[in-house]
């Protein structure tokens, strides 16, 4: 998103996956701070529909969620070095984007604060141009 702010860069995922579907309920924006973490070793968060709890809302209530993925930039903390591998493990998951998982929710989908405690578990292996279900 732009501009980018001086406290955190966000990821809109509607329009980083080009090439596989990105329905709302197969929370991707999860599955890829799970490939951060799993492959870079990077920490993001999700703003969007699982941490919004998008699946328990009405169709009224989904249309102001966003989807997006947030990086926390402390100023004071990161060097150009860190900026520029994490840009480059973005880039490569970007053009990878078959390899992020959608994600199923496995346990506590209704707590309040789920993205706190719920479980998750991904779904790899959809090919790319099919909708992963």
């Amino acid at each position: 998103m732009l501009p980018a702010g001086g406290h955190a860069v966000y990821i809109d995922m509607d329009r980083f996956f080009r090439h596989t579907p990105n329905r709302m309920e197969d929370f991707r924006g999860i599955g890829l701070i799970i490939e951060l973490i799993r492959r870079y070793g990077i920490r993001a968060s999700e703003v969007g529909p699982f941490a919004c709890e998008w699946d328990q809302k009405s169709e009224e209530q989904r249309q102001g969620i966003l989807n997006l993925l947030r990086f926390a930039i402390p100023r004071n903390l990161y060097s150009q070095e860190h900026m520029d591998y994490a840009v480059a493990a973005v880039t490569e998951l970007h053009e990878n984007e078959h390899v992020i998982p959608k994600m199923k929710i496995t346990r506590g989908a209704s707590l309040r604060l789920r993205h706190f405690q719920a479980g998750l578990e991904p779904v790899y292996g959809f090919p790319v141009g099919s909708s992963g279900s």
